[in-house]
């Protein structure tokens, strides 16, 4: 005869333990289990007499339900943290910047409390689960917390550690990076400033944008709608500011972070002048010099103030504009040692590079 496996569970408190201090009967819980089966189902709650191994017993019914495995439940701030640690993966120190490096970089968003993986996550999880397997696989990260460990205590040596990782890491990183596919989709749409381009869907931690096939020779950028449509290009407005490097008229543009001004001569390279919309008042050291100086808004860590466009050459700045509060001008000597610190800061300072995720 063809037999099955039924299983039945059931509770009852045997000892009150902690109860006893709140003066709780033992038979409460079992009181609200009854009541609790009697709401939700037409059945008599569940309880078992002392059963021994081996007893015999006699199926009074048989009830068939149907029940679908549900998925894991996603991770939230805590049992991410949770299972970092039961891997041996980072330091508590760690834990935060990892979970905000996660959010910032979008590969993951927060719907309520829950972490939920962003296209863009499952893209790169994807990318370096075929092409860097090993780097991050759970593992190699705490295998190599515990190196770092016998490093600290003096069991290992800083430069072997270094050598054994480094080395199978960057022959890995050389390969993936010549022969991994781009993931990038190529469209239909011809490039507006050059002959034979194609726009590419390209990402980045701002969303997806539409680049030229031929960059880097034409770096031609479209945004896109949020349907993934391509956004219409505004025409750029004429400005009524001169540029004060070249002189020629300057126009009004719109970027991913709000209007800018620039000149006009940008475009053709003569001249390389951009920075923030003016708010509309003049700079007190530039005029006293005689020199075309506007102020415009920037934000720092400190908060958001007030510069004078032509910097480093003219350091001016004030935390206010309203008239009974804006910075007056420095005296001369004061502001030419600022002048050539900023000059001197900027010339060791490297270019700005923009990277691209394709």
């Amino acid at each position: 005869k063809p037999q099955g496996l039924f299983r039945v569970s059931a509770s009852q408190i045997i000892f009150p333990g902690y109860l006893a201090i709140y003066d709780a009967k033992v038979g409460d819980a079992d009181e609200r289990e009854k009541d609790d089966n009697e709401k939700n189902d037409d059945t008599d709650p569940v309880s078992l007499p002392n059963l021994k191994q081996g007893d015999i017993l006699d199926a009074s019914s048989v009830d068939g339900k149907q029940h679908f495995t549900e998925p894991p439940p996603r991770f939230t701030d805590a049992s991410l943290v949770k299972k970092l640690e039961e891997e041996g993966i980072g330091r508590p120190s760690t834990y935060a910047t990892t979970i905000q490096t996660v959010l910032n970089r979008d590969y993951a968003e927060r719907q309520a409390r829950s972490l939920v993986p962003t296209e863009n996550g499952f893209i790169v999880n994807d990318f370096l689960v075929e092409h860097m397997n090993r780097y991050v696989a759970i593992p190699f990260t705490s295998e190599l917390e515990g190196r770092l460990d016998s490093i600290a205590n003096g069991e290992d040596q800083y430069s072997d550690v270094v050598r054994s990782v480094w080395e199978p890491f960057f022959d890995d990183y050389s390969n993936a990076k010549e022969n991994a596919p781009k993931q990038q989709k190529i469209t239909d749409i011809p490039c507006e400033e050059c002959e034979n381009g194609l726009y590419i869907v390209r990402r980045s931690r701002h969303g997806e944008f539409l680049g030229c096939s031929n960059y880097p020779e034409c770096k031609s950028l479209r945004p896109l709608t949020k349907e993934g449509e391509p956004e219409t290009p505004t025409e750029p407005e004429s400005s009524s500011h001169l540029c004060p490097r070249c002189g020629n008229g300057t126009i009004i543009k719109t970027g991913p972070y709000g209007q800018y001004l620039e000149c006009e001569k940008r475009g053709s390279k003569n001249c390389d002048f951009r920075t923030g919309i003016p708010v509309g008042i003049s700079c007190p050291e530039c005029d006293e010099e005689q020199k075309n100086g506007q102020l415009v808004e920037r934000s720092s860590r400190r908060g958001t103030f007030y510069a004078c466009w032509n910097y480093p050459n003219c350091t001016y700045n004030s935390n206010s504009i309203e008239p009974a509060n804006i910075k007056e001008a420095r005296p001369l000597e004061e502001r030419e040692a600022a002048q050539q610190k900023a000059i001197k800061r900027a010339k060791k300072r490297p270019k700005r590079r923009t990277r691209r995720r394709t």
